[in-house]
């Protein structure tokens, strides 16, 4: 009878537990620390939030957001910003700050010329606090930035990060960097389980090819769109985003296809800190419109209601199947309400 009543007990605590809202983790003290699991926007709200808190407090900070767009918000939602002494910034635009815009060529050069830049200006051990958002894209060298930028005698830093949406591997954000940021925080690992719901996605359509295969994508989001919803075509490469912008331009359909050329750059000369500059994408700077185009990877922190994915990847027996998985599973999660995946036959 004991047995049984400790039972009852036990169940009934679990299902407590289960209806009250999810934790926000306490700041880390010192050391290293993660936060993991959990929706992109559960995410990125418990993120805004240890920011806010780190910069009321004394000491330099360094939060490393997702995207600038991010960076902008928490900056203009925070009142205890203060440029002097805290910087927010996306990874390409950390580097950025540590190099000259104009002499920016291919996104991949960017961390390598930002690591030079640092050995050349002994720039380190700067900041105390550091947080950085979508830890599971960082590559090698863009840890090593931070690192090197981390008062590693005196610091507490944050890693948040969601496996399952990890999509530049190609950029070298492979399963061992992942690992190592494990290693580091160890058992001071919070985990996220309260979800928000994902897009319902609908049956996948299918093409015989590519070109078939954006000319379907482009009806979808034509259709869904004339009905009032915003809509997102997110496709696996820039070719794929402008022959989508092409074939909506030929309909006189308006759309906004985001890509990641410089538009604009600035030295910011009031800083106290004068090796910062910064150079602005076309994609980090664009409002959402109700119908846009876009590569997976550029529009991430983008919410539309529909999103129309391609999945035409031709896989090879070289190929990451996960990589592939995650790409489409971070395109889905985009949407509030529906996604459609087009494949390759």
């Amino acid at each position: 009878m004991r047995r049984l009543w400790h039972k009852v007990i036990s169940l009934l605590r679990r299902l407590i537990r289960r209806d009250s809202p999810e934790p926000v983790p306490a700041p880390a003290q010192r050391g290293y620390r993660s936060v993991t699991g959990g929706s992109a926007a559960t995410l990125a709200a418990m993120l805004a939030a240890e920011a806010a808190e780190a910069m009321e407090q004394p000491g330099r900070v360094l939060v490393v957001t997702s995207t600038e767009r991010e960076a902008a918000a928490i900056m203009t939602s925070t009142g205890a910003f203060n440029a002097s002494r805290h910087l927010v910034v996306s990874p390409r635009g950390l580097c950025c700050s540590l190099i000259a815009a104009d002499r920016l060529s291919l996104d991949e050069d960017i961390a390598g010329e930002a690591l030079n830049a640092l050995d050349a200006s002994g720039v380190g051990n700067i900041y105390g606090t550091v947080i950085v958002s979508e830890a599971q894209n960082l590559s090698p060298a863009l840890i090593e930035i931070i690192d090197r930028l981390t008062d590693r005698a005196h610091h507490s830093t944050t890693y948040f990060f969601a496996p399952r949406r990890a999509i530049f591997a190609f950029a070298g954000a492979s399963v061992p960097t992942l690992a190592l940021l494990r290693a580091r925080t160890g058992r001071r690992t919070v985990t996220v389980s309260r979800r928000e719901p994902a897009a319902v996605t609908l049956k996948p359509l299918t093409a015989p090819d590519t070109e078939s295969a954006v000319t379907l994508a482009v009806d979808v989001a034509t259709e869904r769109n004339a009905k009032g919803s915003s809509v997102m075509i997110l496709t696996r490469t820039n070719a794929e985003g402008r022959l989508a912008s092409e074939l909506l331009a030929r309909r006189g359909v308006a759309h906004r296809l985001l890509t990641a050329r410089i538009v604009a750059d600035s030295n910011q000369a009031t800083d106290v800190e004068p090796w910062r500059r910064y150079a602005m994408r076309e994609a980090d700077l664009a409002p959402d419109e109700p119908l846009m185009v876009s590569t997976v990877h550029t529009a991430r922190d983008r919410s539309p209601a529909h999103a129309v994915v391609l999945d035409t990847a031709r896989r090879r027996p070289v190929d990451n199947p996960a990589d592939e998985n995650n790409r489409l599973s971070t395109a889905c999660s985009l949407a509030t309400s529906t996604a459609t995946i087009i494949k390759q036959k």
